[in-house]
């Protein structure tokens, strides 16, 4: 039984609030693109993931964020919206989150994604995920004080303790 934030009721929810909100959204805010690509990596929408988290990754440097509401000036940079890329890629695309002493993965990588690794702090463990479109590995910078697990499509496993587990997706 998997512990999986995202369970098959709120996956069925989110793809139903996508359907009818995604054409109907202005998407005008810095703010709408990470959103929509979290949701969309969490519904299998990983075409539109990769769209949006790269809309809010790049959104100072192409400048095509909308700059006026009216007749006043809303430009500048967009700190939150850069949060964001982070939460698109790591939360939305890698699908890690953390709860207990598990590492949830649910990997929703694009195709033309080699390879990605992610530093984590976790229970004052310092870990790094790496991801790729076939396997899932997880190595601590040193011996674990406390028992970790993680948990890949479902099934969870415990993180030996020199912190180092091998996984295929």
């Amino acid at each position: 039984m998997t512990n999986s934030l995202l369970n098959k009721k709120g996956r069925t929810e989110r793809k139903e609030n996508w359907k009818y909100y995604e054409p109907r959204s202005e998407q005008g805010s810095s703010l709408s693109a990470f959103s929509y690509s979290l949701i969309a990596a969490q519904t299998g929408r990983v075409d539109w993931a990769y769209r949006y988290f790269m809309r809010t990754a790049t959104i100072d440097l192409t400048g095509e964020g909308k700059q006026y509401v009216g007749t006043l000036y809303i430009g500048g940079t967009h700190p939150a919206a850069n949060g964001g890329a982070w939460m698109a890629a790591v939360l939305g695309l890698c699908g890690i989150h953390c709860a207990g002493t598990t590492i949830h993965i649910e990997s929703h990588l694009p195709a033309h994604w080699k390879r990605i690794t992610v530093p984590l702090v976790f229970k004052c463990q310092r870990l790094y995920v790496t991801l790729t479109c076939e396997s899932v590995k997880v190595n601590a910078s040193g011996p674990l004080t406390i028992p970790l697990s993680v948990e890949v499509t479902g099934i969870t496993y415990p993180l030996s303790q020199a912190g180092e587990l091998v996984l295929p997706l």
